[in-house]
């Protein structure tokens, strides 16, 4: 259905997901996360950006994850566990051109990812930038 596909920062296995995410993951319940996931967001990019990516930016990065929006936006990474082992079985099966892109310094999914992807589809190339998490 694709002729070719960019994807980057992706954890493709939960095991090696580090520091904030893991704590996500592995998360009892989302509730604690219910009340102030703009705070929880902005507190992430602080973080894990290089650079201040302007107040426009945070502005809007702190509105998408307002009130419950980050609890429900935790369900994605939550199911990793899951969801994740069911995509490396596919991953061979998948002929589309893969370009991943990493960033040499992402502390929350390291580019070891990478190395799986590289392993497993057919067509693939890794590309790493000298970068964190939101390369």
């Amino acid at each position: 259905m694709f002729e070719s596909l960019v994807v980057g920062s992706g954890a493709t296995d939960a095991a090696l997901t580090a520091g904030a995410l893991k704590d996500l993951i592995n998360a009892p319940s989302t509730i604690p996360f219910e009340e102030n996931g703009e705070e929880i967001a902005i507190g992430a990019i602080e973080q894990v950006m290089r650079i201040n990516p302007g107040q426009q930016v945070l502005d809007d990065y702190r509105a998408s994850s307002a009130g419950r929006r980050f609890a429900e936006a935790m369900a994605y990474v939550r199911a990793y566990a899951v969801q994740l082992p069911t995509l490396q079985a596919v991953l061979p099966s998948i002929r589309t051109p893969t370009l991943s892109i990493w960033g040499t310094h992402g502390p929350l999914v390291p580019p070891e990812n990478a190395k799986i992807l590289d392993r497993a589809l057919p067509r693939t190339r890794s590309l790493m930038l000298e970068s964190g998490h939101f390369v």
